[in-house]
């Protein structure tokens, strides 16, 4: 389990959502949810019996993960869940240099623990369908960010490349020392297909839509009337459209995706082709950013303990299983 403590304090906590957003709470609990380390989710139940879900964040927030949910839901696009407006009629508050957010909690489970059936592959196809077509207001395509074709973290994989055989550290330091020894090939191959195919993609201009660009089935949830909702938008941006199709047609590793869910998922989507450029571009992109996130988890940034830093470590082990991402991401030789 990942270490989920925090800067924050409950009362300070309780006392924002009563003061900015007018809730008064009766229950509030700490979520192990998710593995971004910076970032703490709660469920807060409200004296009046409604549930809420409350985020926190520890870094910067991009102000469009919160503009186009609120803008999509107001727009009619199935499946979106819009952020709560405060008292003052923002999005979010400051809480002690961290970011409160609030949205209505949903009860169920993520798509990987629910086992997506045919028909809600189909409805998340249809949402996806919905984001993609979605037509954006200038002022608030100005927020996103655009596809540059480099890797998030990028720059701390080459770092950690670079430092990775050096003596001293801690027993955990060595440890992740160790992996790289074992994997660095592999790292060296992801490395070398996103610059190449990053190149490539950059010069053909592929068209560029509104993507979700973290739409994996662990981000999409089944309610207890089994609607599929889909959450968490702190990545969202512009970009071709193959940034958000990698997570149904083809998966990340571990997350349900067969063949069988591609076709229902396609039902919904539409059934155009898709190019594959594109998607082995992302699929390399993706892992690239997860080595680079949890190696810096497992150097301690944002890490509140060992335990945090040993999770890591073992989820960089899963990214090179035979099931895992960097598998699925190397073209097979």
């Amino acid at each position: 389990m990942r270490d989920t403590g925090g800067t924050i304090e409950m009362t300070d906590l309780v006392a924002a959502l009563q003061e900015q957003y007018g809730v008064t709470v009766a229950e509030i609990v700490l979520l192990d949810l998710g593995e971004d380390a910076a970032a703490r989710v709660y469920r807060a139940r409200t004296v009046t019996g409604a549930n809420l879900f409350v985020k926190v964040r520890l870094n910067a927030l991009n102000p469009a993960s919160l503009l186009v949910p609120r803008a999509l839901a107001d727009a009619g696009v199935p499946g979106i869940i819009a952020p709560r407006t405060t008292r003052a009629g923002t999005l979010s508050v400051d809480l002690a240099g961290a970011t409160l957010t609030v949205q209505p909690f949903v009860t169920g489970q993520n798509g990987v623990a629910a086992g997506m059936t045919a028909v809600q592959w189909r409805a998340f196809g249809t949402i996806l369908h919905g984001v993609h077509a979605a037509l954006i207001a200038d002022d608030l395509r100005a927020l996103l960010r655009n596809e540059t074709y480099t890797p998030q973290d990028r720059d701390g994989v080459l770092a950690f490349d670079a430092t990775y055989d050096e003596p001293g550290g801690d027993e955990l330091r060595r440890a992740l020392s160790e992996l790289w020894r074992a994997e660095r090939g592999q790292i060296h191959k992801l490395l070398h297909q996103t610059q190449t195919l990053g190149a490539t993609l950059a010069a053909r201009g592929l068209p560029q839509v509104l993507c979700h660009a973290d739409c994996h089935p662990w981000n999409v949830m089944v309610d207890d009337a089994e609607q599929v909702w889909l959450v968490d938008w702190d990545e969202v941006l512009l970009a071709p459209r193959e940034r958000d199709l990698m997570f149904a047609l083809g998966g990340i590793g571990g997350d349900g995706v067969t063949a069988a869910s591609a076709a229902a998922f396609l039902t919904g989507y539409g059934d155009t082709p898709a190019n594959g450029d594109a998607l082995a571009y992302y699929r390399a992109a993706w892992a690239v950013s997860d080595i680079g996130a949890y190696t810096a988890q497992a150097l301690g940034r944002f890490a509140t303990s060992d335990a945090d830093r040993r999770h890591a470590i073992t989820m960089l082990h899963r990214l090179f299983s035979a099931e895992g991402i960097v598998a699925r991401a190397l073209p097979q030789t």
